[in-house]
């Protein structure tokens, strides 16, 4: 489980980094400080990629001998590490384009307007109008924007799911339907073989897995009735075999060294 092991400490170092982008994001950090941080994230994304392709090269040297026990670990430390890997390339993002990184900025949230605002319920409707907007529409609504997103995200992420679960019912069925292709094909000359030998005793379906055990020369006879080769020799006459040593030379000479 070394892969396993690598891919966890990699998630747990990209969420370090997502927290440390987030404090600079939010000037938390500032000054030199602030600089010396921003080149080492700069630094550290290139090895994230280097790192996370080891731990797949080392799961799949692994899956070369077959299915491992610690597959389903894998693929849920797989699932955190893409998350992980998600938000800080969204975090960076937002640092790069001095974005807030909750999407609210500062014209977004006029929480006391003009000063009129003095009562705790109309500063609460303040806050109100800024999230969900106004009747006279002169504050924009910032709720309905990020709902917005949130759906088409989640949309997104159905949709991509969808066909991540669509291709992989395909794959099984297509898999079903060769196992069943060939499991009707070893029945159908699995049944020839046991009618033309006489094997009726035989399962049809696994005649085919034992085919070096049956002679297709005597299977259909059966071994009472079988001669030996002392009473085969008995039977044949010097004639017999000086044909056969003629027919066989004059094979030779026209096939050549093959017979």
């Amino acid at each position: 489980m070394g892969n396993v092991n690598v891919l966890a400490t990699l998630t747990s170092q990209l969420q370090g980094v997502s927290g440390l982008v987030d404090a600079l994001a939010n000037q938390r950090i500032t000054g030199q400080a602030a600089q010396t941080y921003a080149v080492e994230v700069a630094r550290f994304m290139p090895r994230a990629v280097v790192l996370f392709a080891v731990a797949q090269g080392l799961r799949d040297a692994a899956r070369s001998n077959g299915s491992e026990p610690w597959e389903a670990t894998w693929l849920a430390a797989r699932a955190k590490y893409g998350s992980a890997l998600a938000k800080l390339s969204t975090d960076l993002k937002a640092l790069e384009s001095n974005e807030n990184p909750l999407g609210l900025e500062d014209t977004d949230l006029p929480l006391y307007r003009l000063g009129e605002q003095v009562g705790p319920n109309a500063r609460f409707s303040a806050v109100a109008d800024s999230l969900i907007g106004r009747d006279d529409d002169l504050d924009p609504a910032i709720a309905s924007v990020l709902v917005s997103r949130a759906i088409d995200a989640e949309d997104t992420a159905r949709a991509s799911l969808g066909s991540v679960l669509a291709r992989d019912y395909e794959t099984e069925l297509q898999a079903s339907a060769s196992q069943r292709n060939l499991q009707s094909l070893k029945r159908y000359y699995g049944e020839q073989v046991t009618s033309l030998c006489g094997l009726s005793y035989l399962n049809s379906l696994g005649v085919l897995d034992n085919a070096d055990q049956i002679d297709g020369d005597t299977c259909y006879v059966l071994p009472a009735c079988l001669p030996t080769p002392e009473a085969q020799a008995a039977r044949e006459s010097k004639i017999d075999r000086s044909h056969l040593v003629c027919m066989m030379s004059q094979l030779r000479n026209f096939l050549g060294d093959a017979i």
